[in-house]
């Protein structure tokens, strides 16, 4: 598999601080949740299996859905994250503005041009798999996300039926959403969380 070629040749050092630059190993700072630590492994430089499949999200990384959620809105922002924040804003019992949240960057997790790489890769992905069986699933968004399959084994030691993800952000051009999904034994391919996907970024985008 190339992204497990290419987690090898990086090695864990480089991917361990990728990731924790994107929050992983630590407390994302947010005044209105409490997000748990999602987590990369220190592996050896012997472990080239397990290396490889970290490089894939597999082996023993954790990530939560509000981890994912934030990499996609990273992507999204230009390669900046964003604090957390449940709210907007305060309103009195009248509809004044009592108070108003201001969005606060965390820090520059990469670049602005790797961004708009990443941005295309996701955006390609979605618009091939509209041509295939995709088309009602995102047709009107001009959605850009990632699939994803995250396989576990069961207390018995046998393989259980894998949990589907997938991550995105809509429009593509100007995003105004980012998203992460998560269907617990959905099934290889992210195509059960990409059905939750869709229909949740029509419904915040208003597109019927």
């Amino acid at each position: 598999m190339v992204f497990g070629t290419i987690a090898m040749d990086l090695g864990n050092d480089k991917l361990k601080a990728t990731a924790e630059k994107f929050g992983f190993n630590s407390k994302i700072p947010s005044p209105d949740i409490y997000i748990s630590e999602s987590k990369f492994p220190k592996l050896e430089n012997y472990e080239v299996g397990n290396i490889a499949q970290s490089g894939i999200g597999q082996s023993s990384v954790v990530a939560t859905p509000m981890q994912m959620a934030l990499v996609a809105a990273t992507i999204a922002n230009n390669g900046v994250m964003m604090k957390p924040l449940i709210m907007k804003e305060i309103l009195s019992s009248g509809g004044r503005t009592v108070k108003s949240m201001k969005p606060e960057p965390v820090q520059t997790v990469i670049s602005k041009d790797n961004a708009a790489i990443i941005k295309d890769y996701m955006k390609s992905l979605v618009d091939d798999k509209m041509k295939r069986d995709w088309k009602k699933v995102f047709n009107g968004t001009n959605a850009a996300g990632k699939t994803g399959t995250a396989d576990y084994k069961l207390p018995n030691g046998k393989d259980a039926e894998p949990h589907s993800w997938f991550i995105g952000f809509a429009p593509a051009d100007n995003p105004q959403v980012a998203i992460a999904v998560i269907v617990e034994n959905g099934g290889l391919g992210g195509v059960a969380a990409a059905q939750v996907a869709g229909k949740v970024l029509k419904t915040a985008l208003k597109v019927k």
